[in-house]
């Protein structure tokens, strides 16, 4: 009961509660934030960012799988030759249920700063660097998630406004701004005028920008950082 009372104090305090919004006499006073006026926005951990993904675009299944990746193997010695085989094409679970191999990480999970298995990880760093912006930018997994949460909203709203307002709740918990949904239209029309021109098809133009609005979404920093 002593710890319980504890943390009930500890998250009941202004310091834990506090969100993370700029405050301009604030930072003038205190740009280091040592007096903790504000929360210090911390990006989530690499399988919490391939989880939200598939949360997002609607496939995650919450299912726990039966068994384990590494049986399919077989009585083999897993090296970096069999390792990357078993972490292709993985079913859409949570990175927990992920098949830990050694040699084998999940890019995602290792681009950013996932915890190798096979060593004692006391302490995770948090690192930028252009490799993760480029899988963002390029991996069929994050191409592949982004046109399913498009496909979805295709489905469920029937113009660009609603679309635009749902991805921006998924997204990102909040809805656009006036600026955002104003600058989102407008790239969308001329999107949609030269896609349109080159492919002779509205239909498919609107796929495509609706496909890449969202990769643009699960891509942002907003997405994988805590505020």
């Amino acid at each position: 009961m002593a710890l319980k009372s504890l943390i009930r104090s500890l998250v009941l305090t202004r310091t834990y509660q506090a969100s993370s919004r700029f405050h301009a006499v604030n930072y003038a006073r205190d740009p280091d934030n040592e007096f903790l006026w504000r929360a210090t926005p911390r990006r989530i951990d690499a399988e919490a960012i391939r989880d939200s993904v598939l949360a997002v675009t609607g496939q995650l299944d919450l299912t726990r799988p039966s068994g384990s990746r590494v049986n399919e193997a077989g009585d083999v010695e897993l090296g970096r030759k069999s390792s990357p085989n078993l972490m292709s094409d993985l079913p859409p679970v949570r990175s927990v249920y992920l098949p830990a191999v050694r040699d084998g990480m999940h890019e995602l999970i290792r681009l950013f700063d996932g915890a190798d298995s096979n060593v004692v990880t006391g302490h995770r760093d948090t690192t930028n660097v252009a490799g993760q912006a480029l899988y963002l930018m390029n991996n069929p997994f994050v191409l592949e998630q982004a046109d399913n949460f498009a496909t979805d909203l295709l489905k469920r709203f029937d113009n660009t406004k609603e679309r635009v307002n749902s991805a921006f709740l998924g997204a990102y918990g909040r809805p656009p701004t006036d600026g955002e949904m104003r600058t989102t239209v407008q790239f969308f029309n001329r999107f949609l005028a030269a896609a349109t021109k080159e492919t002779g098809d509205r239909e498919q133009a609107e796929r495509l920008f609706l496909s890449s609005f969202c990769q643009s979404l699960l891509s942002s920093a907003e997405f994988r950082f805590l505020n």
